[in-house]
């Protein structure tokens, strides 16, 4: 039925209806006439043209001026269908008339073209961009934009566009003629850039226009620079994980010094306390007088088991971890030791130790050896003067100690503890050690240890 609202379709048994109108494919609600055609379809005249309606499928197909009417606008009452199926429809430059089965479909589409390329919003001049072609591009250059058209010159108006870009686009998206398109930013990869035209009557053309278009991997998502970045990360991870581990074990070492320290030291020397003041105790029952030696012994064993201690407690303090530090603990020991038995001696500390950090465990065995050095001097030397020397001499750390007292030959001394502790924490320091001594000439203890 036509309407003025659009074309009534009626179900003359249920009286249900629907109106069709241009949201459904009509080129105008007004409808003045409606016409049977063939292959179950009407034939409607409207105020801009004439439309074709199939209605089994509900779909409207609309002609205008432009596929050959004398007019968009027809007028109330004037068809016709005459016997032969011809249609007549008046309009208001004249008549149009045709067999329905005279109208066939326009199955030609517009071939289309890539007019312009531009990469990063500038024209591209390189390679040809034909159907076909292939472009390359860097990764810094990854945003593109096309400038394509569809080439039709009787119904210019009426061609409609659709591209899209495999890889990232899942489905056609349609545009006007001529048609743009931009993608920016485009990750690494292959695409495939397609694009197609469609003529009035809504048929897409089978052949697909195509530029296929790479985007180079960078550098940094390259599997090499992967498999190197992952074999550098891991290699950062061990050697932390190898710092951490070596850490601990240095923190072990010095634990398991400071232990051995008071087990053989101060261990023993509490030990002989105890057993000293036991005798006293007994003395003391027979003889009032009787122990003053002992206490004596007792006294100076509880002085070593203090300075032993205020070692360990001086070695374990990080602030004291600059070698200026060391050379006024080593100048105040030979001032206590030397002193107290009137030996003359200098101590000469050279003016470039400033800048000498010594880590913990080296700095305990460069003072510990030291003293041993200067202990053993005045308990056996019998000397009048002695000399000490610290110096840097480029990447070393040269240690002299040296006096004019008798003398030894190391071979004719009695085995003892003294000259092998000195050796082994020479060994420690990974020094070049010698003691040159001659009987009546002196000795002379010398060391040379690395520094940074």
């Amino acid at each position: 039925i036509a309407t003025s609202s659009g074309l009534v379709k009626l179900d003359c048994l249920s009286f249900k209806y629907r109106i069709y109108t241009v949201k459904d494919g009509l080129p105008e609600n007004t409808v003045y006439s409606v016409l049977p055609g063939s292959e179950a379809s009407l034939w409607l005249s409207t105020n801009r043209g004439i439309s074709k309606f199939d209605t089994m499928r509900n779909v409207f197909k609309n002609y205008t001026t432009d596929d050959g009417l004398q007019s968009n606008e027809f007028n109330t009452n004037a068809y016709l269908l005459r016997t032969n199926g011809e249609i007549w429809f008046g309009g208001i430059h004249g008549l149009n008339v045709f067999y329905p089965s005279s109208v066939k479909e326009d199955t030609v589409t517009p071939p289309v073209q890539i007019a312009a390329m531009n990469v990063n919003d500038e024209r591209y001049y390189g390679t040809d961009i034909s159907n076909n072609a292939t472009v390359s591009l860097p990764y810094e250059r990854r945003t593109v934009s096309f400038n394509f058209t569809g080439i039709d010159y009787i119904h210019p108006a009426s061609v409609q566009m659709q591209y899209r870009l495999r890889g990232i686009d899942n489905a056609w998206i349609t545009t006007n003629n001529p048609g743009f398109a931009r993608y920016a930013n485009l990750p690494a990869g292959d695409y495939l850039f397609e694009i197609r035209a469609g003529n009035k009557t809504g048929t897409w053309s089978k052949s697909i226009t195509t530029l296929a278009l790479n985007i180079a991997t960078p550098y940094y998502q390259s599997w090499w620079f992967i498999t190197l970045a992952a074999l550098i990360t891991c290699s950062l991870l061990y050697g932390w994980y190898y710092y951490r581990i070596q850490q601990i074990k240095k923190l072990q070492m010095v634990r398991n010094g400071i232990a051995r320290d008071l087990h053989d030291d101060i261990g023993s020397s509490l030990t002989s306390i105890r057993i000293m003041s036991d005798m006293a105790k007994d003395s003391m029952d027979k003889s009032p007088s009787g122990p003053g030696e002992l206490i004596n012994k007792i006294g100076n064993e509880s002085q070593h088991v203090m300075d032993a201690i205020r070692d360990i407690v001086w070695t374990i303090n990080p602030e004291n971890d600059m070698l200026d530090s060391l050379v006024v603990r080593m100048q105040e020991y030979a001032a206590q030791v030397l002193e107290t038995k009137q030996v003359d001696y200098t101590f000469d500390a050279g003016n470039n130790l400033d800048s000498v950090k010594l880590p913990m465990q080296k700095r305990r065995d460069l003072y510990l050896l030291f003293k041993e050095a200067v202990n053993n001097m005045a308990k056996y030397a019998c000397c009048s003067h002695a000399e000490i020397k610290l110096y840097r001499h480029a990447n070393k750390l040269v240690l002299i100690i040296k006096d004019n007292g008798k003398g030894f030959n190391e071979n004719e001394i009695k085995k003892g503890n003294g000259l092998k502790n000195m050796r082994q924490r020479a060994l420690q320091l990974r020094a070049v050690f010698s003691i040159k001594s001659e009987k009546q000439k002196g000795t002379v203890i010398s060391l040379e240890m690395p520094v940074t």
